[in-house]
């Protein structure tokens, strides 16, 4: 016998009917390294037809009809057999003793077979069509009866996913392509429960039936199903050689020979395998086949990257719809009078089934069985997202969406089924690794590998790295969960660790943004809870960036679950960020629910404290009139208990005020109260402050002297508190004063120097807009165009890069760089 490495050759003496003899002939060609087509037509010469013309021995027609069993029960010519044996064995590289000797075995076992069953030669495609007497042969196992199962599920309504039919349709081979040779092509179609997958592949497989004519197998190996018990590989093994082989073919007992037995049955044929809700590549892997004519199609919630990985899989991720594919489902199911006639029901019915396929089609099926019932009412019934998944019960446990999501749920270890119910929990619109860890009250590595098996069954989106995404219904799901397996206590605690998460890990960040700011102080932390560590401001923004969409709902979450003390810190925390990035409208609403936090918890100074954060944001918001309502009533808070520090920073405050209004003379007035305040209780950083807007608002009624005095102080007490932020504030007020004096070499100085200090500061720096425009104007009077094009360009960039196209110079700078353009 012939041996490849440590493989021996297949056996054909091991073959007892026609059936088996042409097995063997696929699995020499598997064994021998799969040649092509057109490589057998050229190893195997050629032979001579009845009529005497010559043709090639090993045409693909003819090798096509021999191999696929299309003549059984007759055996093939030997004559065919000699030249595609002699052909297989030379493109494996033997030498011609060892075919000579393996194809005496062949010639041995043919003759054997053709007296014991009296079968004559099939005739290939090219000879005249066989006679009467084969179809009175006895009816052994026929190949040509593994034919054309049609497992298919039927195909039901479908809409959108044309990206991902495109993808699907580019796996199919092009008209002339060899699909004899070569890898198997794979499809593994994952996603989240009621992502659609099912669907989708079910809608392509029957698009392209015709071009898999040898049949399409269809199972459904409850990889995630009602029952919790997936179907053993081996069981849709035999399922699709039954589906192959006629009632009266004995099919192996022992599962490798099934496999084996499977794979011979599909070697050489197009055929077009569905593997439909597969639990992991494992699953899979035995059904595989082992021919690259199938083409096989896997859906599954896990992302299946063995597959990819091992078999060269194709991913065809399904993601949520669309508000257009959604919309386009609702006016398939509906039809367009009834869309037409309450375009506002239809849109709220999307959006409130969350862009989730099935959870749409439920709510376009509840409407289609109740036409008089408006779009607008039913959405009515979904716009309260606990509710929501009762209003999408169907009855169906295929289809309820609780039932679809528990399927994935049971599929968790204990741990992740833990974590799961705990983001139930959780308000934020996305969670990153150390929110989990927090809420875990575990170490950061636990909670990623958890994360991890989340996401690979799809209950969780990988949105960016180290950042996921709960959908809204998934969510409402472990929210239910959560309340029903996790004690009270526990849910409470876990809450807490992340407030604990959030408020120190913000507390960090905001002092690296303003070292100088008055601190509240904290509670420690609770065990288990995660603070991140933040190396320098651009770290600190980057923590704000991420996480500020999340910081505002656990406010609001925090006010209402009475974690009072919690909800006006983290407001508090917050505030210079949002003040930094231009977000005034949510700075208001942080510290709204922060007064009535406070309210709540009877905490004057953290009233105070609010009450003036606010006057703050509406003063930046031009809402005069409610900023002084907000600063009066800071200042009469801390009148009211005597709190020298709360008058001072509130005075401060209505300062501020009265510059926004263009008000300096107001403005000097209460900043002058400021002042002795902060002078009587000790805070130097407060008064550097002051002393540096009295200095400004002097330059601005050009009492220039007093400026340049009071400008200097500042400075000097910046630099002996160590207040880089404050050095560049009073630096830019001085090259200011400068300027308007004349002198424009040494504003030029100071500003440079301000804006040296701000870089040297990272992260975020508006201030540093206002030290360009200057900068611009001092080049601009020392006639260096160029240099004040320069300084506006570059505040103009740095407006682009932190999404400020609000800020009070932002016109000016278009004017200004639009003229310097017209003229340069």
């Amino acid at each position: 016998m012939i041996l490849v490495g440590r493989v021996e050759a297949p056996d054909p003496m091991s073959a007892a009917t026609p059936a088996e003899f042409v097995d063997r002939l696929v699995e020499l060609r598997l064994w021998s390294g799969q040649p092509s087509m057109r490589m057998l037509r050229q190893l195997g010469g050629s032979r001579r037809t009845p009529r005497g013309d010559e043709i090639a021995a090993l045409a693909p027609s003819t090798v096509s009809w021999m191999l696929s069993g299309k003549g059984l029960p007759k055996l093939p010519r030997l004559e065919f057999i000699e030249s595609y044996v002699t052909a297989c064995a030379a493109f494996c590289g033997r030498q011609e003793s060892e075919i000579a000797s393996y194809l005496d075995r062949w010639r041995q076992a043919w003759r054997a077979l053709a007296g014991a069953t009296k079968s004559p030669a099939d005739a290939p495609p090219d000879s005249a069509a066989p006679g009467p007497e084969a179809e009175a042969a006895p009816r052994e196992y026929s190949r040509a009866a593994v034919r054309r199962p049609a497992l298919l599920p039927a195909d039901g309504p479908f809409v959108a996913r044309r990206n991902q039919l495109r993808i699907l349709d580019s796996l199919l081979p092009n008209g002339s392509a060899d699909r004899a040779s070569g890898p198997l092509t794979i499809a593994t179609i994952s996603g989240m429960a009621g992502i659609g997958k099912t669907a989708l592949a079910v809608h392509w497989a029957h698009r392209v039936a015709a071009r898999f004519p040898d049949g399409q197998l269809y199972v459904n190996l409850r990889g995630f199903a009602p029952s919790g018990a997936p179907m053993p590989a081996a069981e849709a093994v035999r399922d699709f050689i039954e589906a192959l082989c006629p009632p009266t073919e004995r099919i192996p007992t022992d599962p490798a020979a099934q496999v084996a037995r499977y794979r011979s049955l599909l070697a050489g044929r197009r055929v077009l395998l569905v593997l439909d809700n597969a639990r992991d590549a494992e699953q899979v892997r035995p059904l595989l086949p082992g021919s690259a004519s199938c083409l096989v199609l896997v859906t599954s919630r896990n992302r299946l990257t063995g597959l990819v990985a091992e078999h060269g899989a194709r991913p065809v991720p399904l993601d949520l719809f669309t508000r257009a594919e959604a919309d386009e489902l609702l006016r398939d199911r509906l039809g367009p009078e009834r869309v037409l006639a309450d375009r506002a029901g239809l849109d709220d019915l999307a959006r409130h089934c969350a862009r989730l396929p099935l959870a749409t089609a439920i709510a376009a099926a509840r409407a289609a069985v109740d036409p008089h019932r408006s779009l607008t009412g039913l959405a009515a019934e979904l716009a309260d997202v606990p509710a929501r998944l009762t209003a999408l019960d169907t009855g169906d446990p295929n289809t309820t969406l609780r039932s679809v999501f528990s399927w994935s749920y049971r599929a968790l270890s204990t741990e992740a089924q833990r974590l799961f119910r705990l983001l139930g929990l959780y308000p934020g619109p996305g969670v990153s690794v150390p929110v989990a860890a927090s809420l875990l009250g575990l170490p950061v590595a636990d909670a990623r590998r958890m994360l991890s098996e989340l996401t690979e069954v799809n209950l969780l989106t990988e949105d960016t790295p180290g950042r996921f995404t709960l959908h809204d219904l998934l969510g409402a799901y472990a929210a239910e969960l959560a309340e029903a397996h996790e004690a009270g206590a526990e849910r409470r605690t876990a809450q807490r660790r992340v407030l604990d998460h959030f408020l120190h890990t913000a507390q960090r960040a905001d002092l690296r943004l303003n070292p100088q700011r008055d601190r509240a102080p904290l509670a420690p932390a609770l065990p288990g809870v995660t603070v991140a560590e933040l190396a320098d401001a651009d770290a600190a923004v980057g923590w704000f960036t991420a996480e500020a969409a999340a910081a505002l709902a656990l406010i609001e979450f925090a006010g209402r679950h009475g974690f009072h003390s919690q909800a006006h810190q983290l407001a508090w925390l917050l505030a210079t960020f949002l003040d930094q990035r231009g977000r005034w409208d949510d700075e208001v609403a942080s510290q709204l629910h922060a007064v009535a936090a406070a309210q709540r918890v009877g905490d004057r100074v953290a009233e105070t404290r609010a009450q003036r954060t606010l006057a703050h944001a509406y003063g930046r918001l031009r809402r005069f009139e409610e900023a002084h309502t907000h600063a009066r009533r800071s200042l009469d808070l801390a009148t009211e208990a005597g709190d020298d520090a709360g008058r001072a920073n509130a005075y401060i405050r209505i300062a501020y005020l009265y510059e926004d209004e263009n008000r300096p003379a107001d403005t000097i007035d209460a900043a002058e109260r400021a002042l002795e305040l902060f002078r009587r209780t000790g805070n130097r950083s407060g008064q550097a402050d002051t002393l540096n807007l009295i200095g400004w608002c002097h330059a601005l009624l050009a009492r220039y002297d007093e400026a340049l005095s009071r400008c200097s102080a500042a400075y000097q007490l910046h630099r002996e508190i160590g207040s880089v932020r404050g050095e560049a504030a009073a630096l830019d007020s001085l090259g200011y004063s400068r300027h308007q004096l004349g002198e424009y070499a040494q504003a030029v100085d100071c500003f440079q120097d301000a804006l040296q200090r701000y870089e040297a500061l990272g992260g975020f720096r508006p201030e540093e807009v206002d030290v360009l425009v200057h900068l611009g104007d001092s080049y601009r009077a020392l006639g260096t165009e160029d240099r004040a094009r320069g300084a506006w360009q570059r505040a103009v960039d740095l407006l682009a890069e932190t999404d400020t196209p609000d800020h009070p110079y932002a016109e000016r700078l278009r004017i200004e760089l639009g003229h310097a353009s017209a003229t340069g």
